[in-house]
């Protein structure tokens, strides 16, 4: 039995990455007691088990344990999967994650851009199609801490059809349990490409000094976009 035909039992959520995005989404939703695990490479996946997962942020910090896991089998379960990683890791993490969604789990795609829904599709992992940006800036230090760089975080997703979906707002309804701004959007699709269109614009006015910036992670609101880490 799915999550949608049981609302009564708890959410459970899987996150493929923790480092910015996955580490601050995985923190928070920790925080509000949420069944959270993050599918990781085995070298994080040790670090992680000695030291937990560690959050600092103008919001609020969070240091708790965590549970990991480096793969996923055929017996694997979700209601959620959170696909935060790279977009040049993204063949590789559709691979990891497929059992999983293929055995019922809705797929949370968060990278800028809009080519990796096709993508989705195009494996039959995209039932119904979702898509989410993040707007703030986070970064994974070298001790392995998630670093919130700005004074703001807002995670918005939806699904392509706009019709409402019970395990995405429970998903959100997690997160605005402690205070994240997370929001629902029944125009996602236009959202990304709004956002990708401001990404490209400001990469163009960066490109002369290319060499001196990181990866930028920004909104469309005019608000200072700052180096992110996944």
């Amino acid at each position: 039995m799915t999550y949608a035909q049981n609302t009564a039992r708890e959410l459970s959520i899987v996150i493929l990455g923790a480092g910015g995005v996955g580490g601050y989404l995985g923190a928070r939703l920790i925080s509000a007691g949420a069944n959270v695990s993050f599918l990781v490479r085995e070298a994080r996946a040790a670090r992680l088990r000695a030291t937990g997962l560690s959050l600092s942020s103008p919001l609020g910090n969070v240091a708790a344990p965590v549970a990991v896991i480096t793969r996923a089998n055929d017996e694997a379960r979700a209601d959620l999967v959170v696909l935060a990683c790279k977009a040049f890791d993204l063949e590789a993490a559709l691979l990891v994650v497929a059992p999983i969604v293929r055995a019922g789990a809705r797929l949370l795609p968060l990278l800028n851009g809009i080519r990796h829904i096709d993508l989705l599709k195009k494996r039959g992992l995209a039932h119904p199609s979702i898509g989410g940006i993040v707007s703030g800036a986070l970064e994974m230090r070298q001790d392995g801490s998630i670093a919130h760089l700005t004074p703001f975080l807002t995670l918005t997703v939806g699904t392509f059809s706009g019709e409402p979906d019970s395990v995405l707002q429970s998903f959100l309804d997690r997160l605005t349990s402690v205070g994240v701004d997370a929001r629902w959007s029944p125009h996602i699709a236009s959202d990304m490409w709004a956002k990708f269109a401001f990404l490209t614009t400001l990469a163009g006015r960066h490109l002369p000094d290319a060499g001196k910036h990181r990866q930028y992670r920004g909104d469309r609101s005019g608000r200072p976009a700052h180096p992110p880490a996944l």
